[in-house]
């Protein structure tokens, strides 16, 4: 069966399966430099002490480092608002 046969529902289930088969077998941690994958691999509780030096500026990195100490907290901080959020949105409609 060739593309044109295809219907859009059929398109859209092989591009998810395709989409998705990359997200297993890909590995961004692969492509970052030595100083990305360290900052990267960090603990939370490491991440927040680096990022308080930042803040200070009394931390001894780079400036590209300390950009991506900032950007990781951040996204961290995001992602565990969006959590409480959500558990939060959970329970409510659990209530009801």
């Amino acid at each position: 069966m060739s593309e044109k046969e295809l219907t859009p529902e059929q398109q859209q289930e092989q591009m998810q399966a395709l989409i998705e088969q990359l997200q297993n077998s890909f590995n961004p941690m692969d492509y970052m430099t030595p100083t990305q994958r360290e900052i990267a691999e960090l603990k939370l509780e490491q991440l927040e002490a680096e990022y308080l030096l930042v803040q200070e500026k009394k931390n001894p990195r780079s400036r590209m480092q300390r950009d991506l100490i900032e950007s990781r907290y951040e996204f961290e901080q995001t992602k565990l608002k969006e959590n409480e959020t959500a558990e939060a949105d959970t329970s409510n409609a659990e209530r009801d």
